[in-house]
């Protein structure tokens, strides 16, 4: 009795300390969130059947990119760079494209290669 009651109180301890540690540690936002609301993707793309009409549709980016560019890595790239700055389109050779009315935005470190993954899973345009 008294080894069940001494495991109890030590798996409580470590419950306390860890739920203590992991309250303090910032979770990332999730990606859609990024698109949607931080940077205001769809105020040009639309995603899921809303949004702008500016720019092209993000529905299906990840398959038609993976697609484009021969593999997931390659179209990964692609949007990365694209992010970074939407007037170099890599794999084209590298021409500027000055008709490209996409601004530049100063990502904060990590959202542009969550956003470039969360594009990657997008594989079909709503029905």
């Amino acid at each position: 009795m008294r080894g069940a009651l001494l495991q109890v109180a030590t798996l409580a301890a470590a419950a306390s300390l860890l739920s203590g540690f992991y309250a303090r540690v910032p979770l990332p936002p999730p990606p859609r969130w990024l698109v949607e609301e931080k940077y205001q993707c769809t105020s040009c793309h639309s995603l899921g059947g809303y949004g702008g009409m500016n720019g092209p549709p993000l529905d299906a980016a990840g398959e038609k990119y993976r697609r484009l560019k021969g593999s997931a890595r390659a179209a990964r790239a692609w949007f990365l760079q694209h992010l970074e700055d939407p007037r170099t389109w890599p794999g084209v050779g590298n021409e500027r494209y000055s008709h490209v009315e996409m601004p530049i935005y100063r990502f904060d470190p990590g959202d542009r290669e969550a956003i470039a993954d969360y594009l990657l899973t997008l594989r079909q345009a709503p029905r």
